[in-house]
């Protein structure tokens, strides 16, 4: 991702270097032909791209978001060609004021404006106050903007005689992109601030919320100058927008076709309502959570170490039967170490077989970090290559090292993998989070649920 970024706004540094070199040296018809040509390629080339990622993703509904999204900048690039015929081929006093061109721009933030509702209809009412004021004071500021822009076109089509249509083209130059951005802006506060959906968010929305966030800013920000001082917004800087976000485009279609699409989910990353979450983790405890494939728990460790207690941010600490190289690709974890529970020889590794080892590690992490937090995912090979009363000598001991230096253990199981009586010892010191339709209950209450695990 910082290479995306540093890629992207290399070139559109390098843009905006070639703008003002342009501005000074040339006529602003040389500069405006230059400027779409640039446009035309680069646009042309993200769309491309975008195509090209739909076949790849394997998860029905993200194969569905990116097929919008990528039809969005089809539309752009179609009236960028449009633009660029009336402007610089045909006679630009001919330019009608309402053309084709009009319906593939504005559908454009159509196609961009339905990519968004599938993941505000999954999370929109998981939103914090927080989120919720933010998105409150963007609507007011909008309204202004709205206000002011639709009085300044409805005078100026009743001055030149526009018929209703024409009326309302112009106007919707100013409601869709404040509409379309409003929904973007919604889905980068969920994923900041709230953290939903960061699985689907770290291979797709991260990539282009930013360009089409620039795209909107542009022609909103360009329409409300021109509405303000009568003229059009100094070309340079407008401009620079539109051409970083399309190398944006690029530079992150280019990414996204390099990474593994087949993890790409629009899956919750929080528990269902009325269980404990990672807001009701509290430190200084351990607790079991219902998670046979570990995603949830992982969502809810990366939340907590991107929590900020204090003046610092809580360190945290994974051992796992996953390969580390997975879990960073899925995961946002930062610098955090990872330690593989596996019997392979090697750096940064700790055999199953040796649980006073891997107790040894985590007192070592919780002894020098201050509220740290600890992921064990893979608690079942433990058991499996020592066995269970060992295995929860060693899980209680991790406990009482967590709640010595105050810190938070967090261990995934699949309910279904041990039988009642397991589960009560497993349960006894630690705190439980559940799923809705929850198996470890179901398992609790029957006695004669098979033994996975023996002694």
């Amino acid at each position: 991702m910082s290479r995306l970024l540093l890629f992207s706004v290399l070139i559109g540094g390098a843009s905006e270097g070639a703008l003002v070199f342009f501005k000074r040296t040339s006529s602003e018809t040389t500069i405006g032909y230059y400027i779409d040509i640039a446009s035309v390629v680069l646009v042309t080339i993200g769309a491309a791209l975008l195509l090209m990622i739909v076949p790849k993703s394997t998860r029905k509904s993200f194969r569905q978001i990116t097929a919008l999204m990528a039809l969005g900048f089809l539309f752009q690039m179609v009236y960028m060609y449009i633009w660029y015929y009336y402007v610089h081929i045909a006679d630009p006093s001919g330019v009608p004021n309402v053309s084709i061109g009009d319906f593939f721009y504005l559908g454009s933030y159509v196609f961009w404006t339905a990519a968004a509702l599938p993941y505000l209809r999954r999370y929109g009412s998981l939103m914090s106050m927080k989120t919720r004021l933010m998105l409150v004071g963007y609507s007011l500021l909008a309204a202004i903007i709205a206000v002011l822009s639709t009085h300044y076109y409805y005078d100026n089509a009743l001055r030149y005689g526009y018929d209703w249509f024409t009326t309302g083209v112009w106007l919707s130059y100013v409601v869709v992109p404040l509409v379309c951005f409003f929904f973007f802006l919604a889905i980068a506060l969920l994923y900041h601030y709230d953290h939903y959906g960061k699985g689907l968010l770290r291979y797709y929305w991260l990539y282009f919320l930013a360009p089409i966030g620039l795209i909107a800013a542009a022609d909103i920000s360009g329409g409300f100058y021109y509405i303000t001082y009568d003229a059009s917004v100094p070309g340079q800087y407008s401009d620079a927008l539109y051409l970083l976000a399309y190398s944006m485009v690029i530079a992150s279609g280019a990414a996204v076709l390099k990474s593994d699409l087949r993890e790409a989910s629009m899956e919750p990353s929080r528990a269902h309502r009325g269980e404990l979450t990672s807001t009701d983790i509290v430190g200084g405890r351990g607790y079991i959570v219902e998670d046979p494939t570990s995603a949830r728990t992982f969502e809810m460790f990366a939340k907590l170490i991107s929590a900020r207690e204090g003046e610092g941010v809580r360190t945290g600490y994974v051992l796992s039967r996953q390969h580390p190289s997975q879990i960073r690709a899925r995961y946002i974890l930062g610098d955090t170490p990872i330690t593989w529970i596996t019997s392979t020889a090697g750096e940064s590794v700790i055999d199953p077989a040796k649980a006073s080892l891997l107790a040894h590690g985590v007192m070592k992490f919780l002894s020098k970090s201050k509220n740290g937090i600890v992921l064990l995912d893979g608690i079942e090979s433990i058991i499996l290559n020592n066995n269970f009363d060992r295995s929860m000598r060693m899980l209680e001991q991790l406990n009482d090292f967590v709640m010595q230096y105050r810190g938070v253990l967090l261990v995934p199981i699949d309910p279904k993998t041990f039988d009642s009586r397991e589960l009560a010892v497993i349960s006894r010191n630690f705190g439980m989070i559940v799923a809705g339709d929850s198996s470890f209950r179901d398992m609790m209450g029957d006695p004669s649920a098979p033994t996975k695990f023996s002694n």
